[in-house]
């Protein structure tokens, strides 16, 4: 019956076994779960950066459509005046009045597609702002 002991030092030299694999799997999977959240987080700035571009466009675009509607207003004012005083009938908007119609066109179609990406890149950046929340202990990365 002496065979049913073991040798103390045994047990303790494959508990230690035990406990650096554990220990090392553990690290292994934090090193995993740090670069998915590196990854995210690059992801993440680079889109923060797309939208900030993009709201300063969308703020360029607007105010370029807003003083380009104005100055149109200003001109058909203008005009009307001009025709009042010499009591002419509405002739036909000049070309100059056509092209700033054109440019106006491109900015407002210029502003509906960068509104369109800003959407897209706030739908992105939802859940990356959220984020991966931390390891809990109970989290299946937890060693323990």
């Amino acid at each position: 019956m002496g065979g049913a002991r073991r040798n103390p030092l045994r047990v303790k030299l494959s508990m230690k076994r035990i406990l650096t694999v554990l220990s090392r799997r553990a690290i292994h999977e934090q090193c995993i779960y740090a670069k998915l959240l590196l990854q995210q987080q690059q992801k993440r700035e680079l889109l923060e950066l797309q939208r900030h571009e993009l709201e300063k466009l969308l703020l360029q675009l607007q105010q370029k459509i807003r003083l380009q509607q104005q100055q149109q207003q200003q001109q058909q004012q203008l005009l009307l005046q001009h025709q009042q005083q010499q009591q002419l009938r509405p002739r036909s908007s000049s070309s100059s009045s056509s092209s700033s119609s054109l440019s106006l066109l491109a900015w407002q179609q210029q502003l509906e597609a960068a509104r369109a990406r800003h959407e897209e890149i706030l739908i992105h950046l939802k859940p990356l702002r959220e984020g991966l929340s931390p390891l809990s202990p109970l989290s299946p990365l937890s060693p323990f």
